[in-house]
């Protein structure tokens, strides 16, 4: 029989404020803290109804959230060898949970950039593309349009194109940030033109998550995602949305955040956390917010 026990060391409005400070895309969307597990928003977009007019309308969007859960638990041995050393197993649990739910969000939102951006990829194919992507769909295989760089200078020159595409499609800015792997980090960092982001540091609460790396030009942040092979050549471009603007939003149901500590046999610890999330894509067309490029470094 398993007891619950509300976990009192640490207060809900604390853990929240854990979780929404410390997450890595916090400053690329607009973070809604809601009171329920639904809400009714309002955003402005364009609407092209001639090729030389232009109309701003306002459109309204019901999002529910979802509900997710993450357990965490110890055994009685690595209870006993803690208490040799005077540490605090709830605690260690407590941010090791507060960590993985950070990453459990990083990786949402990275997976829905990843999709947005797809959608403008494909729709940059010229008819030739258009044509193997049809031939490798045949065989179930994924077609993937590449460009050739040589160096540093070409990477960034890419980057400065994907990001006035967005300024002409989104009609709301350039793109502004990134989100890359090691290996476009490590050559974006040779850049003369590269600011390293030398106050980033790595909290108990984000560790092994999606970080600031640095800034092009000084106004393009460059994120890299840890999670991504070294191989992994594909850069993201994104462009940071506020609130009410076309693009994706985060809702997080604070009302909806529970944390308790479930004993079990012996007096075990273990935490549970739930928690109600969602991303929202808010515009007719939010994917002209966010674009990719795959690229192959020629020697």
């Amino acid at each position: 029989m398993i007891e619950e026990n509300v976990l009192t060391e640490k207060s809900n409005g604390e853990m929240i404020g854990h979780i929404v400070n410390n997450l890595s895309f916090k400053d690329l969307v607009p973070v809604i803290l809601m009171d329920q597990s639904y809400g009714m928003f309002f955003y402005l977009d364009y609407e092209n109804d001639k090729p030389s007019e232009l109309k701003i309308q306002s459109y309204q969007k019901v999002v529910h959230t979802e509900k997710h859960n993450i357990v965490v638990a110890i055994t009685r041995d690595q209870m006993s060898d803690m208490k040799i050393k005077d540490l605090d197993s709830v605690d260690l649990l407590y941010n090791v949970l507060l960590n993985e739910c950070q990453q459990y969000m990083t990786k949402a939102f990275i997976s829905h950039l990843k999709e947005l951006a797809e959608i403008t990829y494909r729709k940059s194919f010229s008819k030739f593309d258009k044509m193997f992507s049809f031939i490798y769909d045949l065989f179930k295989k994924k077609y993937i349009k590449t460009i050739k760089i040589t160096d540093n200078k070409q990477l960034l020159l890419k980057i400065l194109t994907e990001c006035n595409k967005i300024t002409a499609k989104s009609r709301y800015g350039m793109g502004d940030y990134i989100v890359c792997g090691a290996q476009t980090y490590t050559l974006l960092s040779e850049n003369e033109y590269f600011i390293k982001n030398i106050t980033n540091h790595i909290t108990p609460y984000n560790s092994g998550d999606m970080y600031l790396a640095g800034q092009l030009l000084g106004n393009i942040s460059v994120y890299v995602d840890p999670y991504m092979k070294w191989a992994y050549t594909t850069v993201y471009v994104g462009r940071k949305i506020k609130e009410n603007q076309p693009g994706i939003n985060f809702m997080f149901n604070k009302n909806g955040t529970n944390i308790c500590l479930l004993t079990k046999g012996q007096g075990v610890p273990a935490i549970n956390l739930e928690f109600q999330t969602t991303f929202g894509d808010f515009g007719q067309h939010p994917e002209h917010n966010y674009s990719k490029f795959v690229y192959k470094l020629k020697k």
